[in-house]
């Protein structure tokens, strides 16, 4: 079977945890949708998290990498979506249970290796799931590119927990802490305490997603207590970290 002749093409991928893929870039455009588990998808501006009940679409030719902290399946859609509202960058998008069950017949009809026509309209209600469920930015962070902030932000993501002052960052990076300070509101459009936060909660759910109890993840993230982890969990996703899980696992159960 040769890809390029299919509308759409869908394969289904286990990973083990800990697997990395090194950077790589798509002829066609490729949505990532997490049945189990979840996934970091970076690209040059920073990283996405993939976890059930949503799908990050990368569109072809960006160069993108994916790292599984725990083991992971996930049902890949590639296909050329050049029509208008289509996301020119990478995305987060909701998997709506239309678009769950779209991945699901393409996966199906491309196995029979047949159905073209089918799998022409297929394609066609994916590209309008991917215009119309774009989700918020909630799971996602940047980078930045200059070399002294991204000193900074992969020493933190190294070590979410890490509580060292702006000042003594800076000093790592070879920067002021003014420097410092303006470069993560002008590359992240975060401030610095607000950027670190989002990465520790961001960590701290794929830390719940495997079973870690939430006080130890508060703790491991830098918090000082169970209270102000709930706090900046919910400030960031919307509700607190337990509803969170309830949601993700009940994503889980209608995909599985």
């Amino acid at each position: 079977m040769t890809t390029a002749f299919f509308p759409i093409n869908a394969a289904y991928m286990k990973h083990a945890s800990g697997n990395e893929v090194a950077f790589h870039a798509h002829q066609q455009g490729q949505l990532t949708i997490a049945i189990k588990g979840s996934v970091r998808i970076q690209a040059v501006n920073g990283w996405w998290l993939a976890i059930p009940g949503a799908g990050i679409w990368v569109p072809a030719g960006i160069s993108h990498r994916a790292h599984y902290t725990e083991s992971a399946e996930l049902l890949n859609l590639r296909f050329d979506a050049h029509e208008q509202g289509v996301p020119e960058n990478v995305a987060l998008l909701m998997v709506s249970p239309l678009l769950m069950a779209l991945a699901h017949q393409a996966y199906k009809l491309g196995q029979s290796q047949a159905d073209l026509p089918q799998l022409g309209v297929v394609r066609q209600l994916v590209v309008y799931q991917l215009r119309d469920n774009q989700a918020s930015s909630g799971l996602f962070i940047a980078d930045g590119q200059d070399k002294r902030l991204r000193v900074v932000t992969a020493l933190l993501k190294d070590n979410p927990g890490c509580n060292k002052t702006l000042a003594e960052l800076a000093d790592t990076a070879h920067s002021s802490p003014r420097t410092l300070a303006r470069l993560f509101e002008k590359e992240t459009q975060l401030n610095f305490t607000a950027w670190r936060e989002r990465l520790r909660i961001l960590t701290a759910i794929e830390r719940l997603l495997i079973g870690v109890p939430a006080t130890a993840v508060a703790f491991d993230m830098g918090f000082q207590s169970a209270s102000s982890f709930s706090t900046a969990f919910r400030k960031i996703m919307g509700v607190p970290p337990g509803q969170y899980l309830r949601q993700v696992q009940r994503n889980n159960k209608a995909q599985g």
